[in-house]
């Protein structure tokens, strides 16, 4: 046997196989870039390269910063270019002014087709001279974009921007990127250090975090934190990748976890058990999922478009995708416009249907000329530019869908026409009676309604919803003791209200199918709507929609004709006669759809894929599709594709997938801090329980993100008898702060009006009120004043070592809820 270089040709093959199979990098590049218009201070862009960065691509990466930094500020029309003599324009902003803009996605397509997806947060820098004071004086946004080929894994990379939240405020400094083009790869890190110590650190060109502005030198952790913790995470999913191919088959499809230690603290090993971050890896980032591959938007949430609209418009909106046709999403909010339009192709994925049409969830000025593509697309747009559409020459016809307001319109369409070209799934609203049989569509639908109810139970918490019956039957007996001498006369119009505002189960259901209806009704419960996620529910939604579209083309039998000798080939009018003889031909809600769906290049593309997985006999795995695992266990099994064989099938599939584990922690740590926020008295040790809810906190991908959620929700609903709310969730929070991961800092810099909101809360009781007014200007304080808060944590992060050294013995969980106020 030949061998080369000492190894045989075999593990040389492996490697090969490895290199062609191995993940997407978890990120390509990361930028800092400041405000297209932003005033003469802002520092320019800062860019961090990947050690998979190859030159080409960095180059051509770098030919896109100006592109990129238009898709992250797309309510920016460029009209005159600012006045660099101008220190403050009408684009600074001061920290107490609200902002919609945190979190978001856009697309981008690179000159040789390499689909670029980045994640951009919208933060705001120290100012420039008060360094340490987050609240004083009005500044220019920028803008944190990790830019990756992989798909999916939105809610990591959402808590990675939250680490690298950075403060760039030296105006004397030059452009990185300008100096070398390929500055940031690391494989030339130690060469381009050596070459540009006394030009770039001279220059005082330095990427810091807030930690770093508000500590001396002699306390950084790391002389280059962003570009340390990018390496690390990158080497962690490198590591993690390579464990997860070599485990069996029949094992995988459970996310694996990153645990890096040093990120605040530095790299002593006496600091390693308490200063450690999570993040939760999904497996799409573990091993190689093409661009175009449908499955890579499996992990996608669906609820966010589900939330926002109902179950019918979202049914609508998917009826549309199937058909291929021109759809507009409206918001004022980029976060919400990304969040839905990802949820729409989520929903596809949930069937391996692959939207491969033009796709932008947040449009910006310079890319308007698209809306008039004879094509089909996607594209969100912001509230502020709708009123160009009526300019807008070639517009055609297009589904327009006001998220904000829950409101559809068409335009350029026939009305004659409009049922045919957008099938509405339902006749009528009204849900099958339980017992009666069910069409494939019917049973999607309540099988949502039912999710959606229970999700706001979950995320809302049932004894706030029986708060609010109280709090309703209260304010009525008060109205009708008020009125007690007209009830004569005003009986009847009492009893109308009575019976209008006392909805049974069956009205519930309907009104959560519609969606919401007043036009400020998202506003004021955005938290819920973008804010949450509620895993356990996502993989309900997943579940009823994979039921969905196992039954309309689950077997291969009824869209795939084959001649003798042969190899099979897409048959359109097989498949309609098939649906024609299970009951779904014409004059059923499901037709108009099935006859649209027939003609899309969607089916082509995915008639091809399910021809060549039985061609290549591709093994099935836990990581596989869920519409894969069971269409394959329905093969296997000889089990036809029927309703309620598929119904079964699926849940019993679903529940079998290992990373249901990850589901429950997050679901316990929610209901923990529901427990630790309401106004009933906690059963148990209240600090303990504390403890340990910051402790799990430290998971920062989606643990740090539900109990933040909490925090909000709690903050929102502590009017009058819920001031309870308001003061446990302040304690929280504060703990969080002083021995939380560093994400938690940015995640309550988000919320940071709803804190000094706080500040002037007012009851009744005037005890009461300084309880929560104290609690609120003492986080308050912690989050404006970023030296004092960073001394304190270091603090803590001491006595935290010194008491796990000690042994379990000497310690004491109360210290964990007891602030360090001596600590200045």
């Amino acid at each position: 046997m030949t061998t080369t270089g000492g190894l045989p040709p075999q593990p040389i093959a492996a490697a090969a196989a490895a290199v062609a199979t191995a993940p997407w990098p978890l990120f390509d590049l990361f930028l800092d870039v400041p405000h297209p218009a932003a005033s003469a201070p802002a520092a320019p862009p800062l860019l961090v390269g990947s050690p998979a960065t190859t030159p080409s691509l960095h180059e051509e990466l770098h030919k896109n910063v100006p592109q990129m930094a238009r898709f992250a500020f797309p309510e920016y029309e460029a009209t005159t270019p600012p006045d660099p003599r101008v220190n403050v324009n009408k684009y600074d902003v001061y920290a107490m002014q609200p902002t919609a803009f945190q979190n978001f996605t856009f697309s981008l397509q690179l000159s040789d087709g390499t689909r670029m997806h980045g994640h951009v947060r919208r933060v705001l820098p120290s100012h420039a001279i008060a360094t340490t004071r987050y609240d004083v004086g009005r500044r220019a946004e920028r803008a944190l974009i990790l830019l990756t080929r992989a798909t999916g894994a939105d809610l990591l990379y959402s808590a990675i921007l939250k680490y690298v939240c950075s403060d760039t405020d030296c105006p004397e400094s030059i452009c990185l990127y300008k100096t070398v083009p390929i500055l940031c790869c690391y494989a030339d890190l130690p060469v381009l250090l050596f070459l540009l110590r006394s030009t770039w650190y001279g220059r005082s060109i330095e990427a810091i975090t807030s930690q770093q502005m508000a500590l001396s030198k002699s306390l950084w952790p790391h002389d280059e934190p962003q570009k340390w913790f990018l390496d690390q995470l990158f080497r962690h999913q490198q590591y993690l990748a390579q464990m997860y191919s070599t485990k069996p088959l029949e094992e995988r499809g459970k996310p694996l976890v990153a645990n890096i230690t040093g990120v605040e603290v530095g790299l002593s090993p006496l600091y390693t058990k308490v200063d450690t971050s999570r993040f939760i890896f999904p497996t799409c980032l573990l091993h190689r999922v093409s661009v175009s591959d449908p499955s890579a938007s499996q992990s996608t949430s669906i609820l966010p478009l589900i939330r926002c609209v109902g179950v019918v418009h979202a049914l609508r909106i998917m009826a549309a995708l199937l058909s291929e046709r021109r759809i507009i999403m409206v918001s004022s909010s980029p976060t919400r416009l990304a969040f839905c339009s990802h949820s729409a192709l989520g929903m596809l994925a949930q069937g391996l249907l692959h939207w491969q049409h033009l796709y932008i969830p947040v449009m910006p000025p310079h890319l308007w000329q698209y809306l008039a593509a004879p094509y089909p697309y996607l594209i969100g747009i912001l509230s502020s530019t709708v009123s160009k559409l009526d300019r807008t020459d070639g517009l055609g016809e297009v589904l327009m869908i006001h998220l904000d307001s829950n409101q559809m319109e068409t335009r350029g369409m026939d009305t004659a026409t409009i049922a045919s070209r957008l099938p509405d799934l339902f006749h009528s609203q009204d849900l099958v009676p339980k017992g009666g049989a069910a069409s494939v569509s019917e049973l999607l639908a309540q099988d949502l309604v039912e999710v959606l109810k229970s999700d706001k139970k979950v995320l809302h918490g049932e004894s706030t919803l029986a708060q609010m019956g109280e709090t309703a039957a209260k304010a009525s007996k008060a109205v009708k003791k008020t009125f007690f001498k007209l009830r004569d006369k005003g009986r009847d119009l009492l009893a109308k209200r009575s019976n209008s505002g006392v909805e049974g189960d069956e009205g519930e259901l309907t009104v959560l199918a519609d969606g919401p209806a007043e036009t400020n009704t998202l506003a004021a419960d955005y938290i819920y709507t973008e804010g949450c996620h509620n895993e356990v529910s996502e993989e309900d939604v997943r579940i009823a929609f994979t039921t969905f579209f196992l039954c309309t083309f689950g077997d291969m039998r009824w869209y795939l004709s084959a001649a003798p000798g042969q190899p099979p080939k897409l048959d359109r009018n097989r498949f309609l006669q098939q649906k024609r003889s299970v009951g779904e031909g014409e004059g059923t809600p499901m037709w108009p759809l099935l006859q649209n769906f027939c003609q899309t290049q969607m089916l082509e593309e995915f008639s091809k894929a399910r021809m060549e997985e039985v061609r290549t006999r591709q093994p099935v795995t836990p990581d596989a599709p869920l519409f894969t695992q069971c269409a394959n266990y329905n093969r296997q099994h000889n089990v036809d594709f029927g309703l309620l064989n598929v119904r079964r099938v699926t849940r019993q599939v679903a529940q079998a997938n290992p990373a249901r584990m990850t589901a429950m922690l997050q679901t316990n740590a929610r209901r923990m801090a529901m427990a630790l926020t309401s106004n009933k008295s906690f059963e148990g040790d209240t600090s303990r329980a504390i403890a340990q809810l910051v402790e799990q906190c430290r998971e920062s991908t989606s643990i740090l993100f539900d109990v933040m959620s909490v925090v909000w929700l709690r903050i929102r609903d502590s009017k009058g008898m819920q001031w309870k709310h308001a003061f446990q969730a302040l304690q929280i929070l504060r703990n969080l702060l002083y021995h939380g991961p560093l994400a938690a800092i940015a995640e309550a810099t988000d919320g940071l009006e709803k804190i000094r909101a706080l500040k002037f809360y007012d009851h009744m009781r005037v005890q009461v009120t300084q309880e929560v007014r104290t609690a609120a200007g003492h986080v308050f304080e912690l989050l404006v004043d970023r030296a004092r808060l960073f001394n304190i944590r270091r603090a803590c992060a001491e006595r935290r070592r010194t008491l796990q050294s000690a042994g379990p013995k000497v310690r004491h969980w109360s210290f964990f809820a007891t602030p360090c106020l001596s600590v200045s």
